[in-house]
């Protein structure tokens, strides 16, 4: 059933080698859960149908999901670049039409944007 959340928590961009692509990352991680990334078209889709309560693909870029939780209803809707390669969010949505990573993604085109 579809619902208002307000959730808080903390994300935190994935560093990668360099050379190595957010799909090769994927396919790291998930094969260190125990998934067989074959059965998808990618290790990407992989990753967005199977740890998207963990992990949150955006752009080229890979964001784990430190800390996350669902609180009392507020209005509001912040995600706010740590400088520490962390990011602090606290947003709310009505889950029948986003899920947390697309209100995350919005907010970091906001900081991209300079709307921060």
């Amino acid at each position: 059933m579809s619902e208002m959340q307000h959730m808080v928590g903390e994300v935190r961009l994935v560093k990668r080698d360099e050379g190595v692509t957010i799909e090769q990352l994927c396919k790291t991680i998930l094969e260190g859960f125990g998934y067989c990334v074959e059965e998808y078209d990618s290790a990407v889709d992989a990753m967005q149908e199977e740890l998207f309560d963990s992990y949150i693909v955006y752009k080229d870029e890979l964001y784990d999901i430190i800390t996350v939780d669902d609180v009392e209803f507020d209005e509001c809707s912040v995600v706010k670049d740590n400088k520490d390669g962390t990011f602090s969010v606290n947003v709310r949505f009505y889950n029948g039409g986003a899920c947390f990573a697309d209100i995350f993604c919005d907010g970091i085109d906001s900081i991209t944007n300079g709307d921060e």
